[in-house]
């Protein structure tokens, strides 16, 4: 990638002589293309090394007008030329003409293709030419290549996304393995360890002042978790880095955090930790990763600051369990099912219970295919579909087929009967006509047994699940406004097939959406404003956050 001091993409020369040595052009044109290729970029160089600015210009256009004496030497002549290219540029800046973009310094300039990225641009902007070959790229390893290029310039691209606001778009964004890679080069990376003393005390007080303002949504994943805590810390502390010994105090935490997890009484460990009794602290531990780190912490802060710490770090919950996934926006759906009362229902039909699964989240789970239409296949293994439904997994093809054939034409007519007064209420309210698409539903939106590997062999079963599905996606059509009368092609393109990060706990389901085109009207009909529960997730309560 570039990295010169100047880079001049095209220079196009037309050169003007006087008669009396027109003869002598072919060889004055020569002379000049060799300078210009040859010379003239290093005086350009020399010229800006001079300058003490550190931000970088990036000129769409330039011309300018000079005169040279074709008697001066080539050095010469090359000086002056870009004495002249210095001084047209200078004024193209001084008076931030038409087709200049600034950018203070390399960390902003990448951190701005970054965001460009995270938010579904491709980037493609004249100024970020030299990062062309990143489009054969996935998102995750183009993002990956940008910052461990250069890992120190990673750590502040890293530092200022998270200052425009970015932070949780960049962590959803990137896999796993991914992270762990970017931390490991970028915030974590080879070097003595230095931590003067007294730096426990006040990483501790930070952390603390940190995690008492609200949850950062930990996870079981060090890495993650690292790069959150170490990336939010400096965004409301500045001051205290960028420091590698700051992030790995942080990381040598979270592993003591984990240690602590596995004990089979956290509260008394806590207690021991708090009565300062260090050797008995180590052996409470058994060997486990933390506790040179929880020593230091002992002595440096205190019993009592210690524990303080450890209970901000969630150490008496379970951990977050995260999921990314293409289709977020099922769970938009929830709601929807909830106030037409489908759960009770689904419960009392007269369809037999499954081996091994609620018959309820089985029937749920094939309703939240049938509303993604054509992307039913692509989405039936995606993790988020089988939590939406209040399972632990997908449930698999010889699973569905071997319900399917317990299931006779008698149970489809009495679903049916069961269901006319819920799709009698989903199509009981005024809609408004969407220029955007009409609300026409066709059939084969809902089809489960089409392809060559049908997800439903049973037709009739098909089709009396996508009375319900209609029902369900015309439900959630009116709670969106001008959008109401919305078809099912363009509520799943624009609102269910949205990628997102679903966060699950004992007690919740938080859905943080990374894209979704038409997110301001879900704002405005306030769904990341209420809280729903889920009878059939276990209770647990939804809620939806958008990027």
């Amino acid at each position: 990638m570039q990295t010169d001091l100047i880079h001049v993409n095209r220079l196009d020369a037309l050169y003007l002589l006087p008669k009396s040595q027109a003869r002598a052009s072919a060889s004055v044109q020569e002379r000049l293309d060799k300078i210009a290729r040859n010379l003239l970029v290093r005086r350009l160089e020399n010229q800006f090394a001079a300058l003490s600015d550190t931000g970088m210009y990036f000129i769409e256009r330039l011309e300018l007008d000079l005169s040279l004496d074709i008697d001066d030497g080539d050095e010469a002549l090359a000086e002056a030329w870009a004495r002249a290219l210095l001084e047209s540029v200078q004024k193209t800046i001084s008076r931030n003409a038409e087709g200049l973009i600034v950018f203070p310094d390399r960390a902003v300039y990448v951190a701005s293709l970054v965001e460009h990225l995270l938010r579904g641009s491709s980037g493609d902007y004249w100024y970020f030419k030299e990062f062309a070959s990143l489009r054969s790229q996935t998102l995750g390893q183009a993002i990956s290549m940008l910052l461990r290029e250069d890992p120190d310039e990673g750590r502040d691209v890293m530092i200022e996304l998270t200052r425009r606001g970015d932070l949780d778009l960049l962590l959803n964004t990137l896999t796993e393995a991914e992270l762990a890679d970017i931390v490991s080069e970028c915030l974590l990376p080879a070097s003595p360890t230095f931590a003067p003393r007294g730096s426990y005390q006040r990483w501790t007080k930070s952390l603390h002042t940190l995690l008492s303002n609200g949850p950062v949504g930990l996870t079981s994943v060090i890495p993650r978790d690292v790069a959150r805590l170490y990336l939010s810390l400096l965004r409301v502390e500045p001051e205290l880095g960028p420091d590698v010994n700051l992030a790995r105090f942080i990381r040598d935490i979270l592993e003591l955090r984990q240690s602590i997890l596995a004990v089979d009484d956290c509260p008394a460990l806590l207690r021991v930790i708090e009565s300062e009794e260090v050797a008995l602290c180590l052996a409470e531990l058994g060997g486990r990763d933390g506790g040179p780190v929880l020593a230091s912490l002992i002595r440096e802060s205190g019993g009592a600051e210690a524990t303080a710490l450890l209970r901000d770090l969630e150490v008496l919950n379970t951990p977050t369990g995260r999921i990314a996934t293409d289709y977020g926006g099922i769970f938009l759906l929830a709601p929807a099912i909830l106030e037409l009362g489908v759960a009770p229902l689904l419960d009392r039909c007269a369809y037999p219970d499954p081996s091994l699964r609620s018959k309820t989240s089985l029937l749920i789970f094939l309703v939240g295919l049938q509303c993604l239409g054509p992307n039913a296949q692509a989405a039936r293994q995606d993790r988020a579909l089988a939590t939406f439904a209040g399972l632990p997994d997908a449930p698999s093809q010889p699973l569905i087929r071997e319900y399917c054939e317990k299931l006779t034409p008698g149970m489809h007519r009495r679903f049916a009967e069961m269901l006319r007064p819920i799709v009698r209420e989903s199509q009981a309210h005024p809609r408004q006509k969407n220029p955007a698409e009409s609300t026409s539903s066709p059939a084969s939106w809902f089809t489960l047994c089409a392809g060559n590997n049908p997800l439903l062999a049973d037709r009739q079963f098909d089709a009396a699940l996508s009375d319900l599905s209609r029902a369900i996606l015309q439900r959630f059509a009116l709670t969106l406004g001008a959008f109401s009368d919305s078809g099912p092609q363009y509520l799943c393109r624009n609102f269910l097939a949205s990628r997102a990060v679903v966060e699950i706990s004992a007690e919740s389901i938080l859905v943080h959406f990374l894209t979704c085109p038409l997110q301001m009207v879900l704002r405005m009909a306030g769904f990341d404003q209420r809280r729903w529960q889920i009878p059939w997730a276990d209770g647990r309560n939804l809620e939806f956050r958008f990027e």
